[in-house]
């Protein structure tokens, strides 16, 4: 459960735009820290980090304007996300410039999860809210697919930061709703404590990393599609389907990119994608049951879609009698756009092509 959940609608509400905005807030301190250092430093990130802190400043913008008809104010305890994250960014920027890139990854990533909760909250209950922090998702995963690209190497500080940066920001969180709560607060080690800290991650793979999609696509595969293709069939068709060479070929001949997606250190899904006639289509998109729900099936597909073009609507095929995964489309923003017969090597389907416009 989140550490927000309501008695009151109406109050939940105040808080998300509360924590939301001072949020933001740190955010623009923690850039503004680092360009402070980095325009002397690593001049060659400036530009990145310009943008990014740009953004952040559009989003806190966005949230002060939607505070009113809500009846939300600016917490109290703005002077800690002032000081705290101005400390967080010349520290890290101190480090090193994959410090830089490791502080946006914590943060983006602690983020992430809270904004995760925030839309599923809000889908039913402030639908106008609700678009608005999706799509100021959107941009803080391209900020986190960015930090994650960027990091050259990942030892041991980084195994050590992560957490560390994470627990900041889950306390910062918690401050921003102090003494304005419905119910009595868990606090951010508890919080912590309860999820382990856990951190999930989407990188691109190269034709090196395949092995590992074609390993979890045999652990995914018979349960992703039991009662909708026969038993019988899934082993030759992963054999067809993800053997190296067809992955190989997806990558060197056919265009596409590939991404692997990791909790706790360990791979659970993965997502490929390619860009034609004007679309980004997504070709493949599995996770493990256990790590549904986490939200890393809508960061893959916003994964994509940065990759390729954000400005492109987005589209793919999806079985016909694949219920759960079109209910997920579905609540993506994908209607479907018609019917099709599919032939993929010797099978035969019946798809539905769905699509996500601009």
């Amino acid at each position: 459960m989140a550490f927000w959940e309501p008695r009151s609608t109406a109050l939940t509400i105040r808080r998300i735009l509360k924590v939301n905005h001072a949020g933001e807030f740190g955010a623009i301190r923690i850039y503004n820290a680092q360009l402070a250092l980095a325009r002397h430093l690593y001049p060659d990130i400036v530009p990145a980090l310009t943008e990014m802190r740009d953004d952040e400043i559009e989003h806190c913008r966005l949230f002060v304007e939607a505070m009113p008809a809500r009846g939300a104010r600016p917490c109290r305890v703005m002077a800690f996300w002032s000081l705290g994250g101005y400390v967080l960014g010349f520290v890290t920027a101190l480090l090193g410039r994959n410090m830089i890139w490791v502080c946006t990854e914590a943060v983006e990533a602690t983020v992430h999860r809270h904004l995760e909760d925030q839309i599923a909250f809000l889908r039913d209950r402030d639908r106008p809210l609700h678009d608005l922090i999706g799509s100021i998702q959107a941009q803080e995963l391209a900020h986190l697919q960015h930090a994650v690209d960027h990091q050259p190497r990942q030892g041991l500080l980084r195994a050590a930061t992560l957490p560390l940066i994470g627990l900041v920001t889950e306390s910062l969180i918690w401050l921003s709703t102090w003494g304005s709560r419905a119910s009595p607060l868990a606090s951010p080690i508890a919080a912590a404590a309860q999820r382990g800290m856990s951190m999930s991650l989407i990188q691109p793979i190269d034709a090196g990393d395949l092995p590992r999609v074609a390993a979890l696509a045999h652990r995914i595969w018979p349960e992703a599609f039991a009662g909708i293709l026969p038993a019988d069939r899934i082993p030759g068709m992963l054999a067809e389907i993800y053997a190296l060479e067809t992955l190989e070929a997806d990558i060197a001949e056919r265009g596409h990119q590939y991404w692997l997606a990791t909790h706790d250190g360990r791979d659970v899904g993965f997502a490929s994608a390619y860009r034609a006639d004007g679309r980004v289509w997504i070709k493949k998109l599995y996770l493990l049951a256990e790590t549904r729900g986490l939200g890393l099936g809508k960061a893959l597909i916003a994964t994509a879609r940065t990759h390729f073009g954000a400005e492109l609507p987005v589209a793919l095929y999806v079985n016909d009698g694949n219920a759960a995964a079109i209910a997920f489309y579905r609540s993506q923003g994908f209607e479907v756009e018609r019917h099709v017969p599919v032939q993929m090597g010797p099978y035969r389907f019946s798809d539905y092509v769905m699509l996500k416009p601009a």
